[in-house]
């Protein structure tokens, strides 16, 4: 019979509700992908927040149309996108939701920009995003999103959007 041990360790938050960046507010949803990068859906401060497995934080968040990476030993965070309000313009989110470390690239991570109805992939170090899914705006056909809120990657990278005012999970294929 499996065991665990009865302590727990704190990987995320401070155990008290806060809106900085080291802490949650109503943490709803976790999830663990292959490449054991966690995701908190950190419900009340309106982001989900990514721990990749080299200790990195990525921070979609909501109100403040940016994502934040993090190093979990660091006093401050850098902005990777976004942050000068919002905008539809390559550089702006608007109510950015989820953002993913594509793991089969060099650093790249995705964005579902929410409001803008589209996914954005970022080159490390560049603030200039790419739209990858979405390219045909607001809408219900094959390349358009309504609202997509999480993102996931399969072992293949095949990119999977909740594309949540649509009612679908839309499967974009690597090519």
């Amino acid at each position: 019979m499996a065991k665990w041990s009865d302590r727990g360790l704190t990987v995320a938050g401070q155990g008290r509700k806060g809106t900085r960046l080291d802490q949650l507010n109503d943490p709803k949803r976790i999830f663990i992908d292959g490449n054991d990068t966690l995701y908190i859906c950190d419900y009340m401060n309106h982001r989900v927040i990514s721990i990749d497995h080299e200790g990195f934080l990525y921070i979609a968040n909501w109100g403040n149309h940016c994502v934040v990476k993090w190093h979990k030993n660091a006093n401050n965070g850098e902005i990777v996108a976004g942050g000068d309000g919002s905008g539809t313009g390559l550089d702006r989110l608007h109510l950015p939701s989820d953002a993913i470390v594509d793991t089969q690239s060099d650093g790249a991570f995705l964005v579902a920009d929410t409001l803008n109805h589209r996914i954005l992939r970022f080159q490390l170090g560049s603030r200039m995003g790419a739209i990858i899914a979405g390219v045909g705006g607001k809408g219900s056909g094959d390349t358009e999103l309504n609202s997509p809120l999480n993102l996931a990657l399969d072992s293949q990278g095949n990119l999977y959007v909740s594309d949540s005012d649509n009612d679908r999970i839309q499967m974009f294929p690597r090519i």
